[in-house]
């Protein structure tokens, strides 16, 4: 929200009064400001999804090799292997 360079802030000063073109200037500003402090959150909660993703990832990738490796232990100590539901897993209603 630009105002135009040729804007004619004496006669808006003229029409409705000093305190209420203030107060519309103040407002501007306001919005300017809230403006640039929420495109930088935005930015950072994009970057924090990225990292949390990528971590996801990984924590999913371990579950898969954990599974393997204590498959590969049990069969060499021949003992049962753990129940799956005993690991950390992830639901697939949750994608």
């Amino acid at each position: 929200m630009e105002i135009p360079a040729n804007f004619d802030y004496f006669g808006l000063i003229e029409e409705v009064g000093f305190p209420i073109t203030l107060a519309m200037v103040c407002g501007w500003f306001i919005m300017q400001a809230m403006e640039l402090v929420l495109g930088s959150v935005v930015k950072s909660i994009k970057k924090l999804t990225g990292l949390i993703r990528s971590m996801d990832g990984r924590v999913r990738q371990m579950n898969t090799d954990v599974l393997e490796l204590d498959g590969l232990v049990s069969g060499s100590l021949m003992v049962d292997p753990l129940p799956e539901n005993s690991y950390y897993t992830i639901n697939q209603e949750d994608k």
